[in-house]
């Protein structure tokens, strides 16, 4: 390796709907690499204001005299109206449930009249980039102004090519690198080497196929990889092209919501501070752990409505049933098991391993509702560190190019996502064609 790519640096980078990502590993050390849990807080631009594995995908403006001030991530005032879920504007070609962004979040801001939605996008990478950047000198010190840097930045199987040129296209004007220099890769794609890595492939057998489920806040990706080769080093063949949906975990909490309006939205005392916590016990108990089990009874604080034996409001906290959750549950599960079907489906090889990667992967009664209803000889695993295998994945992938003898896994082959031909005429000719083609 010469000395120049010993002094070069790799950064990934996971531009999620709700929620981003970063790692960062150096050429001559391979082997360590470094998940960015440091991220600005309040005041704005304090480099340690929260600590955590990802940053939420928000950005929002404040406007003055002297221009607009910019916020994004954790360090957004809690009631400034914000800009979210603006990587899905980059493709607009992908459909999903109709799910107004207010209705998630009473925080969320409308689209900018004066601004392209690749504007919104443009600012939150570079200040994300800023933000590694200071990151890094704080770490490596004052040789990093000495060294060279690389982005790998993951998008959604399921993006057009036009999607993916935008996402480049933004990432070079927020200061990430030239077009030429930034690298893209698929998320399942990402995260199926972190988790066929941090997993035992001594479990899996030449020919075996696993299915790769990335679920997250906003979308639900999948892709199926072969195996071809275990020894000396792992090497697999992509068996269908990635496929997904827009049905992660926010859809959760919009029928969550719907559901809380619906049981006390004629109460008086229902407001918006109701909601609110209502929603952040959902968000970070119910939701997370909730697995199935129709016993289960969860507690939901819904201030400001009154004692109700009606509607089982005691002391502003109301009772949540486990066949309650049930409901909410089933519609947005039921897809993304029609999504691993299809998968299983597709794959030409026996499908031996679900692996379940991202934040809504993490779920136990996911888990258990696929389980459930695919091939017993299926297994469904879910992947150690699952919310950020897919930036972990993506780094791996980048510093094994860099450094060959870093032990890692290769991606021999991939299903053409579209095809080219041509149309062509000939002249009749009656001793070699058919005649009722004249």
């Amino acid at each position: 390796m010469s000395a120049s790519r010993n002094r070069h640096i790799v950064i990934s980078l996971d531009f999620g709907t709700t929620y981003s990502g970063a790692a960062w590993a150096m050429a001559d050390s391979p082997h360590e690499h470094y998940l960015v849990n440091q991220w600005p807080g309040k005041p704005p631009s304090s480099l340690n204001g929260l600590t955590s594995e990802k940053v939420p995908t928000e950005i929002a403006f404040e406007y003055n005299e002297s221009g607009p001030t910019c916020f994004w991530g954790s360090e957004i005032p809690e009631s400034m109206p914000r800009h979210q879920w603006i990587k899905l504007a980059l493709d607009p070609t992908q459909k999903g449930p109709a799910l107004h962004l207010s209705s998630v979040d009473h925080r969320g801001a409308p689209p900018p009249y004066h601004a392209l939605p690749e504007d919104l996008v443009t600012n939150y990478l570079h200040c994300i980039h800023d933000h590694l950047m200071r990151v890094l000198e704080s770490k490596i010190g004052a040789a990093f102004g000495a060294m060279t840097w690389e982005y790998v930045v993951t998008v959604p199987a399921i993006w057009t090519d036009a999607a993916k040129a935008k996402t480049n296209s933004c990432a070079q004007k927020a200061g990430l690198g030239k077009i030429s220099s930034t690298r893209m890769i698929s998320e399942p794609e990402a995260a199926a080497i972190h988790a066929l890595q941090s997993s035992n492939p001594r479990a899996l057998s030449v020919g075996d196929a696993i299915v790769l489920c990335d679920a997250g806040g906003g979308t639900v990706d999948l892709i199926t990889f072969s195996i071809i080769e275990l020894k000396p080093r792992l090497r697999l063949k992509e068996e269908a092209p990635g496929s997904g949906a827009l049905c992660g975990s926010t859809f959760l909490n919009h029928r969550f919501q719907e559901f809380l309006k619906k049981k006390l939205s004629s109460d008086p005392g229902w407001g918006r501070d109701t909601l609110e916590e209502a929603l952040q016990r959902f968000e970070t108990v119910a939701k997370r752990t909730f697995d199935g089990d129709l016993g289960t009874e969860f507690t939901i604080p819904v201030p400001g409505i009154c004692d109700n034996e009606d509607l089982g409001v005691y002391r502003g906290k109301i009772k949540i049933s486990g066949r309650d959750m049930e409901s909410i549950f089933h519609p947005i599960l039921k897809q993304v098991l029609n999504l691993v079907e299809g998968q299983i489906g597709t794959s030409s090889e026996r499908v031996s391993a679900v692996f379940l990667v991202g934040g809504f992967g993490q779920s136990p009664y996911l888990r258990k509702f696929i389980q459930e209803r695919i091939s017993p000889d299926i297994e469904v695993i879910q992947v150690v560190n699952g919310w950020t295998a897919v930036v972990r994945g993506a780094l791996i992938k980048v510093v094994s190019e860099i450094a060959p003898s870093l032990e890692t896994i290769s991606v021999e082959s991939r299903i053409a996502r579209k095809h080219y031909g041509f149309v062509i005429t000939l002249p009749f000719d009656p001793t070699y064609h058919d005649h009722r083609k004249k």
